[in-house]
């Protein structure tokens, strides 16, 4: 979904290169974090470190929730004006 928005938000000239920002982006957090989760899991549990993670992503669905505009965008879509940039 994030990357959607972004491809349709971004001019013509800058769609590769925010792709590719964004693909990298996103796969070195992910490695990242599953590095460190591997490390913390073998020191206190992967239980734990599920709950943990779980937690945090529970936390921050429902704190997007309460920002004004994710939730506009979650419930009525990109306006209209912004495809027209």
């Amino acid at each position: 979904m994030g990357q959607a928005i972004t491809q349709s938000l971004a001019q013509d000239e800058f769609r590769g290169r925010l792709a590719s920002i964004n693909t990298f982006s996103l796969g070195g957090v992910m490695a990242i974090m599953n590095l460190s989760n591997g490390f913390v899991s073998s020191e206190i549990g992967s239980a734990a470190v599920l709950y943990v993670t779980g937690g945090a992503f529970i936390a921050i669905m429902l704190a997007s929730a309460l920002v004004v505009t994710p939730r506009r965008i979650y419930l009525t879509g990109i306006p209209a004006e912004a495809h027209a940039v």
